[in-house]
Order: structure tokens, then sequence, then C-alpha cells
């Protein structure tokens, strides 16, 4: 497990000091459109569960390839390497 420390700084890492308005947001698609996993009929996902939207790797037990995830630092690392999480850091740059 991370310090403190590392933990913020991958999370601020995550986020590319780039903010993210609401109306930028909205334009993205959520991760469950963008993999068409089906866990909005499931609705057994962190990621709709807690309302992530367009961050899911900043929560913990979201299911990833139908696959449950553990805590954010033990995921982390294959969120940085997703098709979503790199398809949302893609669109803010082209915005």
């Amino acid at each position: 497990m991370g310090t403190c420390l590392e933990i913020e700084e991958a999370v601020f890492s995550g986020l590319d000091s780039t903010i993210y308005r609401r109306d930028d947001m909205e334009k993205m698609q959520k991760c469950w459109e963008f993999k068409k996993c089906g866990r909005e009929v499931t609705r057994d996902c962190n990621a709709i569960i807690k309302n992530a939207d367009n961050f899911c790797w900043m929560f913990a037990g979201t299911m990833c390839d139908g696959v449950p995830q553990g805590t954010f630092v033990e995921k982390f690392g294959s969120c940085k390497q997703c098709d979503f999480y790199l398809y949302v850091h893609k669109f803010k740059k082209n915005q």
C-alpha cells in the first residue's frame, strides 16, 4: 500500500492537472456506454452506483471487463492503460 503522498500524486497525475467542467463531462460517454458492458442494466458496478460517470478509475470496486477491481491503489496502474481512461484524457485535450 502506498503512502498518502504516493496516493495523492497518483490521483492528480490521473487527472493530468486538468479541470474537467460539467459541460465537458456531459459531452463524453460514460464508462459503461463506452465499454458497452451492460452494467447500466445490472447496476453491479461502483462506477454506476457512485455516479462515477467519467472517472471510474477513482472508485474502488468497479467491474472492469467483467472482473471486480480492488482499491484505487491496487487498480490504478491498469486503469492508466484502459481504453476508456485514454479516451477521457484524449477528449479533454481536444477541447
